[in-house]
């Protein structure tokens, strides 16, 4: 992140440049965006380090959820600037800047194109690697400038052979339409993750994962919810186990449960798992246990955990036609 802010500033000098020796409201856009990078870069770089700090007695769940406030920053940030663009272009069909050096401006936006374009890729696979949500949204940021400036680009090459001046403004206000968007996505998902909804994504690996993995002492699943810290996952879940185990063994398979979880992501998620005991005869029809002494009615089906059984707050969601 230290090495993008870095590559951010002289990017942003070459862009000012570009601005001021062609006088294009659609190169001061893409400016505009470029001081955005460097500002919400600089807070991302930090809000990584704080992050990553471990639990303590004041954060037990740890400082992850400072990489939302990362993300909604950077994305207010962007909506600001693409106002600030949209605002250029309308205000160029009054008072048209004199356009000037364009040829040289193409080539400056061409390299500002494929550096923002190789950080973006870069940034978007390490963060979504590591599950940082700072350097990920960072990255989508880079290459939505860089979408931007091909877009940017061609607009230039246009105007200098055709010699549409107007053409300048248009892509002012279309490319701040464009980072309007982008600055909103990325703000509500900052919202979205301080305020803990539900990510489907997760939620569907993680129960699938579950049930692949499914022992016949585990009647039922629900209640299970995740909840993201940083690059971390912390679920919590209630597993039903036969009501006549022992401590010991339903410790076991609390056990068992948390580790199957926990290799799905490892070192990167914590299980706290709650224990209900089987209500036969209920239970016995989903129960998978086969040498079970204390049945109460023979075995139906199987019950394949899923989104919709496994996160509500029901024993036995989606088996309303077995006995009572």
């Amino acid at each position: 992140m230290v090495l993008v802010v870095a590559a951010g500033v002289i990017l942003l000098a070459v862009k000012v440049y570009a601005w001021v020796i062609t006088g294009s409201n659609a190169i001061l856009a893409d400016a505009m965006e470029s001081i955005v990078n460097v500002v919400a870069g600089t807070f991302a770089a930090y809000t990584i380090h704080h992050a990553s700090k471990p639990m303590d007695r004041n954060h037990p769940y740890g400082h992850g959820k400072m990489e939302f406030f990362s993300s909604g920053l950077e994305g207010s940030f962007i909506f600001i600037a693409g106002l600030v663009s949209v605002y250029r272009g309308v205000q160029g069909f009054f008072s048209p800047p004199e356009l000037k050096a364009l040829d040289l401006g193409a080539w400056l936006t061409a390299v500002s194109l494929l550096v923002n374009g190789g950080m973006g890729l870069y940034l978007l696979r390490r963060g979504k690697r590591e599950g940082r949500i700072a350097i990920e949204a960072d990255g989508k940021h880079l290459l939505s400038d860089a979408a931007t400036s091909i877009g940017l680009l061609l607009g230039l090459i246009i105007i200098l052979f055709t010699q549409l001046f107007w053409i300048d403004n248009v892509l002012s206000i279309i490319f701040g339409g464009v980072i309007i968007y982008s600055g909103y996505h990325l703000a509500r998902r900052s919202v979205s993750g301080l305020m803990d909804e539900a990510d489907f994504d997760v939620l569907k690996n993680v129960i699938s994962h579950a049930n692949n993995h499914r022992r016949e002492n585990w009647v039922d699943v629900h209640k299970l919810r995740i909840q993201k810290f940083g690059n971390r996952y912390h679920i919590d879940a209630h597993l039903t186990l036969p009501y006549f185990m022992t401590l010991h063994e339903s410790h076991e398979e609390v056990k068992a449960f948390e580790e199957i979880m926990e290799s799905k992501y490892p070192e990167a998620l914590e299980a706290f798992i709650h224990t209900d005991p089987c209500e036969p005869p209920a239970s016995c029809g989903i129960c998978l246990k086969h040498d079970c002494s204390f049945r109460k009615h023979l075995f139906i089906k199987r019950t394949d955990w899923s989104l919709d059984n496994v996160t509500g707050n029901q024993k036995h969601s989606g088996s309303a036609s077995l006995p009572e």
